[in-house]
């Protein structure tokens, strides 16, 4: 099965600073998987989003000036927001997935970023489960 259908419509909420790389993983992203992709470019903006609608993925850039992915996702996961999400860092020692993972993210994929590795990642995080039937 293709990330295309297996990801089609599916949400995500896509958290990156730097503009240029915002807008180029959106589109990279909604014509790889047809998700619906929503942006944020701050923490700030991330929250408001992510109390207004509800997505089936976060992809969160760490390093953001004012306050960082780790704020997000431990705000999220405050909030009893469980939804899975990426870390998406130039940090990739040891110490700095183990962050990651304390912080509440569920996968941690490294800058520059490999895309191939990206859409492996959401597959596996966001691919819809079967339902079971209940009799």
């Amino acid at each position: 099965m293709s990330s295309q259908s297996s990801l089609q419509g599916i949400s995500i909420l896509l958290v990156e600073d730097d503009r240029d790389t915002l807008l180029g993983m959106k589109i990279f992203l909604q014509r790889k998987t047809g998700a619906q992709v929503h942006t944020a470019t701050c923490v700030r903006e991330a929250l408001t989003i992510l109390s207004q609608l509800k997505v089936d993925l976060l992809i969160s850039d760490i390093g953001m000036p004012d306050e960082d992915g780790y704020s997000l996702m431990t705000k999220m996961r405050t909030m009893g927001n469980h939804t899975p999400a990426i870390a998406l860092t130039a940090h990739v020692g040891s110490e700095d997935k183990a962050r990651a993972a304390a912080a509440g993210f569920n996968a941690h994929v490294p800058k520059p970023v490999d895309l191939k590795k990206l859409l492996e990642t959401i597959t596996r995080l966001a691919e819809p489960k079967p339902q079971s039937i209940s009799d």
